[in-house]
């Protein structure tokens, strides 16, 4: 069994770019001379579409991460934007700009496959033009705009409170008020009256050594009404929701619990 092919970036999660050898392409297809002429000298490279499952995409966009990190010695969400997500992203509306402007079109269809042509002005900036795949232009459309919406989704619960700047400081106030939503995101009560455990949760989430003060501030936390946007301001600043999500050890899940209670 052939293993999982890894994307050299964001771009390969969603798109794979294929420079089979003309014989390969030409005898999968049986393309008349004429055809084969016409791919090779209009459509090379060939980009043919994957359309991975949530838990594969968000698998494969952890991996990017991790191995741009490894490249570059550290991390820094702006830059990670920048060169991998950008330009997915800005080839992604150009595409549906074409779409939009009638200017993908099917050439020709082998085995159930359409050949699409996207027929785009010489300022656009997104170099492929061919795509092997069974999606019609409509859907081509429907997944580019899936796309962008993934990208936004990752960059909203993944890379928060790192764009570029200085190393954010946070206080034990912003753990501890984070700790306290990720329990209600769960369901969960936190241990109240637990000197030992709430320590031991302090140290988990600031570092060794911080447990109590961990606790200290958490038994004055605890008495405010964390489910008011008003009191999340006055505690942790206008800025409070960047701060739970950059903190936070359940993001969806912390997200989707601010949307019920409509902060």
């Amino acid at each position: 069994m052939n293993q999982p092919r890894l994307p050299r970036d964001f771009y390969e999660i969603f798109f794979h770019v294929n420079f089979k050898d003309f014989v390969t392409i030409r005898q999968e297809y049986n393309l008349s001379e004429e055809d084969f002429l016409f791919i090779k000298r209009t459509f090379w490279p060939i980009v043919q579409i994957n359309i991975p499952t949530h838990e594969e995409k968000l698998n494969l966009m952890h991996y990017c991460k991790t191995k741009f990190e490894l490249e570059h010695g550290c991390f820094d969400s702006k830059q990670f934007i920048k060169k991998q997500i950008t330009p997915l992203l800005n080839e992604m509306e150009e595409l549906k700009t074409c779409y939009e402007y009638r200017r993908i079109k099917i050439w020709r269809s082998f085995n159930n496959e359409n050949f699409m042509w996207v027929d785009r002005p010489k300022d656009f900036s997104f170099a492929h033009k061919l795509f092997i795949t069974e999606l019609d232009p409509t859907i081509l459309f429907f997944y580019c705009q899936s796309i962008i919406e993934d990208i936004q989704h990752y960059i909203t619960y993944y890379l928060p409170g790192n764009l570029g700047r200085k190393k954010r400081i946070f206080k034990t106030r912003d753990f501890v008020i984070t700790y306290i939503l990720d329990c209600y995101a769960k369901g969960e009560i936190p241990p109240l009256g637990s000197k030992k455990e709430l320590e031991r949760i302090g140290n988990q989430r600031m570092g060794p050594g911080k447990g109590n003060r961990f606790y200290k501030v958490f038994n004055e936390v605890i008495k405010k009404d964390l489910n008011r946007e008003e009191c999340l301001k006055h505690l942790l600043g206008s800025s409070w929701k960047e701060t739970i999500l950059s903190l936070t050890q359940n993001p969806e899940l912390l997200q989707e619990y601010l949307h019920q209670k409509k902060l």
